[in-house]
């Protein structure tokens, strides 16, 4: 099963960001306007996806860039 590496940066207060690196198999990458938890840290962390962009490494490598907010609980 073929996994992508993908990226979503939490908008925080002041124009901040902070980083979430996933590694995911295709079929479970998020779309823009959904809500996902993420386990990374306790407590768990409400974020919806906001924007996406695909950022090419070379010819046959990319990552894929996710902005999302935190939504409260």
């Amino acid at each position: 099963m073929n996994k992508i590496n993908i990226t979503i940066f939490e908008a925080l207060p002041e124009g901040k960001e902070l980083g979430h690196p996933l590694t995911l198999p295709a079929y479970l990458l998020p779309q823009v306007g959904d809500e996902l938890f993420l386990a990374t840290e306790p407590p768990l962390i409400k974020l919806k996806i906001t924007g996406k962009r695909i950022v090419c490494l070379n010819e046959d490598q990319f990552h894929i860039a996710y902005t999302a907010d935190r939504m409260p609980e």
